[in-house]
């Protein structure tokens, strides 16, 4: 398949120049971070990457940008005390994956946000936690928490949100039926992450991975390229994905399929999938930078006007912030 067309109008390169100039407009951004870069092999946590992460948010919130971070890597960082507890917990009946999973969430997000809080807190930046079951992201309670983060972010604090590994499971009844509030709705934090922007009119999202973007092959293929630009009008199934982390669930695949979905419901203008081993990706991102692989719809992308409401657009991309002088 094509993963990027001009039109006849303009070749690539000037679409994709025309919209990276209209990224540096952006006032509301979400940035997602997959667990791959959050956490090392040993299922430690990555301070150096963590690090650049939350001084590249402090250095854009210095230019009057709102952030808001879905991070992964809860399971991830508390795997590691679950998987070294001592030999005495293994006697008895083996516990469930599930449970081990449910524990070592409860573990890892302590120790996740104890860093955040740490890291922010250096730079004079306040910081909130929300854990999101599935029926958060419904109807009424997504407008709850869409309120709750645009209001945080009008207070000055980041939201840092993640999905409730430790409760986030299918209640069922005594019938055992399962709880339709309860049925996920959303496979990964990159679903979660492009669900949530579509319900609170960020301008941008951008999410964090271990490659440079979307390849032309699998990375480790002699001569695969990033794709700069990609036309979610045509299509957003990916030819190449790369590989998943064994810690999260989420791929490539993933990636471009929650980009999709945001984009074609016409609530988020445009989506980056990038590299967060880049310690400067993100602020090089904002400055209109070709920066990772940018994912739009060429055909009606979204507009957004002075209300930070959502409308349609026959060309390419225009972020209309005037509302932008606070």
């Amino acid at each position: 398949m094509a993963f990027y067309r001009t039109d006849g109008v303009m070749n690539v390169d000037a679409i994709e120049k025309n919209l990276r100039s209209e990224i540096t407009k952006a006032k509301k951004i979400l940035i997602k971070v997959g667990t791959s870069v959050i956490t090392q092999k040993n299922r430690t946590a990555a301070l150096g990457r963590i690090s650049y992460i939350v001084e590249q948010i402090v250095e854009l919130r210095e230019r009057d940008k709102q952030i808001i971070l879905v991070t992964s890597g809860a399971v991830g960082l508390g795997s590691k005390v679950v998987l070294d507890r001592p030999v005495s917990l293994h006697e008895g009946p083996p516990q469930s994956k599930d449970l081990q999973k449910r524990a070592s969430a409860a573990i890892g997000q302590a120790r996740l946000m104890a860093l955040y809080d740490l890291l922010f807190t250096h730079k004079n930046v306040s910081v909130s936690q929300i854990l999101l079951k599935h029926k958060d992201l419904r109807e009424p309670n997504i407008n709850r928490l869409s309120e709750t983060c645009n209001f945080l972010l009008e207070l000055g604090v980041v939201p840092i949100l993640n999905e409730n590994d430790v409760t986030n499971f299918d209640e069922k009844d005594n019938d055992g039926r399962v709880d339709p509030l309860e049925k996920p709705i959303l496979t990964d934090n990159d679903a979660l992450a492009c669900h949530l922007a579509s319900h609170i009119c960020v301008d941008l999202v951008v999410l964090l991975t271990d490659v440079d973007g979307v390849f032309t092959a699998p990375p480790s293929t002699p001569g695969a390229k990033v794709i700069p630009l990609i036309d979610s009008s045509i299509g957003t199934t990916a030819t190449t994905t790369g590989s998943v982390s064994g810690l999260g669930r989420g791929g490539m695949e993933a990636k471009i399929s929650a980009a999709g979905k945001a984009l074609n419901l016409h609530r988020v203008p445009m989506i980056i999938i990038a590299n967060g081993f880049d310690q400067s990706s993100i602020v090089r991102i904002a400055r209109g930078e070709s920066v990772g692989t940018l994912i739009v719809k060429l055909d009606g992308v979204c507009k957004i006007n002075n209300n930070n409401n959502y409308s349609n657009n026959n060309n390419h991309s225009n972020i209309n912030n005037n509302n932008n002088n606070n």
